[in-house]
């Protein structure tokens, strides 16, 4: 956690450099929002409404030794749909609804035979409030509280089989969960730049006997504007995952699987991402943003990031 906190700090204070004191921000620019792997990171003024809607590939590494385990997961990759509604109350604060669609495959093997599991279905629902803390012309500082409630599946079964799937493999998290944020926005003539902490705590244990691990992630970006359409963007995300408290005792044999066992979850993880966004004149907003791992500190045995891909759209009225 010291690395990521070292290096999100060196990262941020070179985009500081890059303020003016004549610039005024304003969101209605290409970089006037954050890179598109980035939620809640902007207000809205009042009574405006935004509708989104983000597409998140993760392909994931697969383990090529795991001693003392039967089965080994050789990849797995994630999709999720996310959609987005966002309004405005006030000019002080803004409603944000997140639902989101997962679709999950890993494949195992013990060195003989191969399998292969599969699940689908929605996730976990959040919804928050972004509130003003303090704006100046050029920088605004914008507060997040939100909760994530868990209409999940962490029921789903392995093929003709009473037999939960692997942690990784469920849709939810079972547990109502805390979602607190803060976030750091700055730009000038030709340049924006922000920073963001945000965490996701869980509260209780879920009827399946465990909760996941909190959540803690960092991050900065800084972003050149083009065009009046079109922006780049750096980013460097610092990330800190919980380990899983308790077990499922459907899950499987601890023995079977290095995914089965919970001492096999948690770590840190630092990505470097980079991206685009283009604005259409009539307010629409694409953007993409490709994001690798540069280090990973993982506990036990684990299958590592490989890397994510986020495409969405934006509309704001």
């Amino acid at each position: 956690m010291k690395k990521i906190l070292q290096s999100l700090t060196i990262f941020s204070l070179s985009a500081a450099t890059l303020y003016q004191a004549n610039a005024h921000w304003t969101s209605k620019r290409p970089d006037g929002h954050a890179p598109i792997g980035v939620m809640a990171d902007h207000k809205h003024a009042k009574g405006e409404w935004m509708l989104s809607y983000r597409h998140m590939s993760m392909e994931m590494d697969g383990i090529s030794i795991a001693p003392g385990y039967t089965m080994r997961p050789t990849e797995m990759s994630m999709d999720m749909n996310m959609f987005g509604a966002m309004y405005a109350q006030s000019d002080q604060l803004t409603w944000m609804l997140m639902a989101n669609h997962l679709d999950n495959e890993m494949k195992m093997t013990n060195g003989m035979m191969n399998s292969q599991m599969q699940s689908k279905g929605l996730g976990d629902l959040s919804i928050a409030g972004l509130f003003d803390i303090n704006s100046w012309d050029e920088e605004a500082l914008i507060g997040t509280i939100g909760l994530s409630i868990p209409t999940g599946s962490v029921d789903e079964k392995k093929a003709g089989s009473t037999q939960r799937q692997p942690y990784a493999m469920q849709l939810g998290s079972g547990t109502l969960d805390i979602r607190p944020g803060i976030t750091y926005l700055g730009q000038n003539e030709e340049y924006s730049w922000g920073a963001q902490i945000a965490a996701v705590i869980r509260t209780g244990t879920n009827d399946n006997n465990y909760s996941l691990g909190d959540r803690w992630n960092a991050t900065a970006w800084i972003a050149r504007k083009l065009s009046n359409n079109l922006s780049a963007s750096i980013r460097l995300t610092g990330e800190r995952i919980g380990s899983i408290d308790g077990s499922d005792s459907n899950i499987g044999m601890l023995m079977m699987s290095p995914s089965n066992n919970t001492a096999n979850s948690g770590g840190d993880i630092i990505s470097g991402s980079g991206g685009i966004n283009y604005l259409f004149k009539n307010g629409h907003r694409l953007a993409l943003e490709y994001q690798i791992p540069l280090d990973q500190d993982l506990d036990g045995i684990q299958m590592e990031r490989d890397n994510t891909v986020t495409l969405g759209w934006q509309y704001a009225w």
